[in-house]
């Protein structure tokens, strides 16, 4: 079975949104990102009929920081020790089946977007990437898991998506991308998704998003 996968940090003070302090406060940060993970865990569980839904915390799922989020129907899982690449290539290789990958960053994606990656994977185009206007990506999508793909990217700066890309040529693997997408990592990603935010039918995506950014101004 095909499967979705979800990578988010626990929701705590100091460790998520860090570049939206200011004009944030550390409890608005965590606010707001709890908002982001509500929106994408109500994602994984509307497409678990069609994909194995995984959530990927980044340490323990008893945390007491997780507390209140719904993970009913999903499989709750760990993100292994190292960076994100390592991080990526451990779950991708958990199976040998097509897999995508959520960031926590964009609570809009929406459905459609994941439906459209699994759609764009096959034999022949073996690498989807919904790239984002920061340089990385949002999405990420394989038919079969190839770990050089993560190996040699300068993770946490603006070339990831290139790099990325560079390692797939260089390997003969086809990429799918998908229009781009953007992370809310800071001011000009918050403003992005206010005005997103305005559309009703993007705000249907994400609710309580849409709930968190009303109590912060």
């Amino acid at each position: 079975m095909r499967r979705l996968l979800l990578f988010a940090k626990r929701p705590r003070r100091g460790k998520v949104k860090t570049r939206l302090c200011p004009p944030l406060d550390e409890r608005q940060a965590v606010s707001l990102y709890r908002g982001f993970v509500t929106d994408l865990l109500s994602l994984l569980r509307d497409c678990s009929a069609d994909y194995r839904s995984e959530i990927w915390w980044d340490g323990p799922a008893d945390d007491p920081a997780l507390a209140g989020f719904d993970v009913a129907g999903l499989q709750v899982r760990e993100q292994t020790p190292g960076d994100l690449g390592q991080r990526l290539e451990f779950a991708f290789g958990e199976a040998d089946v097509p897999t995508v990958v959520l960031g926590a960053d964009s609570p809009t994606i929406g459905r459609q977007a994941v439906d459209r990656a699994f759609e764009s994977l096959s034999e022949r185009r073996p690498v989807v990437i919904q790239p984002a206007l920061d340089g990385g990506y949002v999405l990420l999508g394989q038919w079969r898991p190839c770990r050089e793909l993560f190996q040699g990217i300068p993770w946490g700066e603006s070339g990831v998506c290139e790099a990325t890309l560079r390692q797939a040529d260089s390997r003969g693997l086809r990429v799918e991308l998908l229009a781009p997408g953007y992370d809310v990592d800071d001011g000009d990603g918050l403003r992005r998704l206010e005005a997103e935010l305005a559309d009703p039918v993007v705000a249907a995506r994400a609710p309580a998003t849409q709930r968190a950014l009303r109590l912060l101004f």
